[in-house]
Parts: C-alpha cells; sequence; structure tokens
C-alpha cells in the first residue's frame, strides 16, 4: 500500500476510505445513510476505482454510485453503454 487516507467510520450514518497502491491503483468510496421516514432508510454509496493498463500505461478510472432502487451504476468513458 502507497497511500492510505484516514478513514472516517465512527458508525454513525455511513463511512469513507481512500488509498492508492504501488502499482498505481487507486480506490475511493463513501457512503451516507439516507433517511426515508420512520422505518425506511438506503445507504447511497459513491465512489471510485482506477488502476493502469501494463501493456500501454493507460489509466483507467470507473466511478459508481449505488442505491437501492437503482442498483450498481458504474460510469467509464471504456465501459459499454446499455
Amino acid at each position: 500500500m502507497k497511500t492510505d487516507v484516514p478513514s472516517d467510520n465512527i458508525g454513525l450514518d455511513g463511512y469513507k476510505f481512500a488509498y492508492e497502491l504501488s502499482d498505481g491503483s487507486t480506490r475511493e468510496e463513501s457512503a451516507q445513510v439516507e433517511t426515508r421516514g420512520v422505518e425506511d432508510a438506503v445507504l447511497r454509496v459513491r465512489g471510485s476505482y482506477s488502476w493502469v493498463n501494463p501493456e500501454d500505461g493507460q489509466v483507467y478510472t470507473v466511478t459508481y454510485s449505488l442505491a437501492e432502487e437503482n442498483g450498481f451504476q458504474p460510469q467509464d468513458a471504456h465501459l459499454p453503454l446499455p
């Protein structure tokens, strides 16, 4: 591990973390609890990850969001569109 950003995970209202590996790969993610009424809550997650293609040195980055009603939603210029 090259870099580790201190996390903010005290168990209330979500979490946050980030890190970078020695090969240039990175990951960061945060989540927040969204309350919908008295007994219903959703954890909204947002983040990204990237890696370096060892063949050409190109960095690929995928950003994503995750919510209960929409599922996993990745976005990247190199991903095929639905």
